[in-house]
């Protein structure tokens, strides 16, 4: 069987979409997903991670026509983890590494971002995300709250 065949030149799709790096934009968490058991690329001729948890955030953006996502990242609350120092502590009130929160608490917040290009051109990542109008109070039942930035 051979693969169908693509047109590149024409295709939709987010990849192609690139977003102002030069202003902050806005949009809403539209979604987040897992991996129980993502498998990691190695990275600059190391050796890749074992598989893991991963996690990675869906935005839709205010202008745009597609839905844009971060990277994968590792799933934990480590005072050091790439999901923690950029998203966790600037959405979250109180926010303390390995704390007792469900993250799927952030979807439907509405936010702006700072997005820069990265070392290949066609790759973009977050620089700076922030709650557009409150914190989310971190809760232990279903709903959550916010707290005015």
């Amino acid at each position: 069987m051979k693969p169908p065949k693509t047109d590149f030149k024409n295709r939709e799709a987010s990849s192609v979409e690139k977003i102002k790096t030069d202003e902050f934009v806005t949009g809403i968490i539209e979604n987040i997903k897992y991996e129980e058991k993502h498998v990691w690329r190695a990275f600059e001729g190391n050796e890749p991670r074992p598989p893991g948890p991963a996690v990675k955030f869906v935005f839709v953006i205010n202008g745009y026509k597609f839905p844009h996502y971060t990277e994968w990242m590792t799933f934990s609350y480590h005072e050091k983890s790439k999901l923690f120092t950029k998203f966790i502590q600037p959405l979250v009130a109180n926010a303390k590494p390995y704390m007792d929160f469900d993250l799927d608490q952030l979807k439907g917040l509405k936010v702006k971002m700072l997005w820069k290009d990265k070392k290949n051109p066609l790759f973009q990542e977050i620089e700076t995300i922030r709650p557009l109008e409150a914190k989310v109070i971190p809760v232990s039942g279903e709903e959550s709250e916010t707290v005015p930035f």
